[in-house]
């Protein structure tokens, strides 16, 4: 337990944690082409983008030539899809997988924030506005997503429909992220905390990864807005609970319903 407070207490990068053998060994299952093809085709990705409201209230033409030359692409665990300050990326829809979002938190240093699944889109910022990303996206399990070309984009650029359906992208991820930062900053600190552990618990159960959430004391305040020292006293409660385990910057939910009590 003392070792694994000192060694929490340091930064952890994205809290991306590198695979086990056996993991690249279920990613590399999950990456043959087969696995995908069964899942989708071009066509039927291009389709499913196609029935979002912000690009189904784009012109037919305009529809087209967006769509044009975007492609499936396949993503193994721990791939970057975006970096942050990259500018020529695409606009992505996520097919199959989980994305780990992060963002910069002191210097050198990026923070998971949020895990994305099937449907949702990302990169939007920087493929639309060409930008720099303000956010790293990193696979945290085999992913499959449907990469709409930043060229596809900036040719519309003059076309008053897009730039209405632009933002209507934009500002439904804006208010998905407000929401939810709305929502944490309603709860308490030890339910901020808690609920963070949650999710991250459960992105971690969906992805089939190995047991454990990788993030230190000083990620984990940041993320919830509270202090390193709290952080320290929810966790050492819940570990006198039994609730989770914490060992080597690794901590293991071991009873979700714990940490729902208030």
């Amino acid at each position: 337990m003392e070792q694994w407070r000192r060694d929490n207490g340091a930064s952890m990068g994205s809290g991306w944690t590198p695979s086990t053998p056996a993991e690249d060994a279920r990613d590399a299952a999950q990456a043959v082409d087969p696995y995908h093809a069964k899942d989708f085709t071009l066509a039927q990705a291009v389709a499913r983008a196609r029935r979002f409201s912000w690009l189904a209230s784009l012109p037919e033409t305009a529809a087209e030539l967006l769509l044009r030359h975007a492609r499936l692409q396949h993503f193994k665990r721990g791939q970057s899809l975006v970096s942050i300050h990259d500018r020529d990326h695409p606009l992505y829809l996520l097919l199959r997988g989980v994305v780990e979002m992060s963002m910069p938190q002191r210097a050198e240093t990026v923070v998971p924030v949020r895990f994305l699944l099937k449907g949702e889109w990302f990169g939007e910022y920087g493929a639309i506005t060409g930008g720099a990303s303000p956010a790293e996206y990193r696979a945290r399990s085999a992913v499959c997503a449907l990469a709409i070309p930043r060229a596809n984009i900036a040719a519309l650029s003059g076309h008053p429909q897009f730039h209405a359906a632009a933002a209507e992208l934009m500002a439904q991820s804006l208010l998905k992220f407000t929401q939810q930062l709305a929502d944490m900053m309603e709860k308490k600190p030890e339910d901020r905390i808690k609920a963070v552990l949650l999710s991250f618990s459960a992105a971690n159960d969906a992805t089939g990864g190995a047991p454990g959430i990788t993030i230190s004391q000083d990620d984990l305040a940041s993320i919830t807005c509270t202090s390193r020292l709290t952080v320290n006293k929810v966790l050492r409660a819940l570990i006198d609970e039994g609730a989770l385990t914490a060992r080597y910057r690794r901590i293991e939910v071991l009873q979700p319903e714990a940490l729902l009590r208030r």
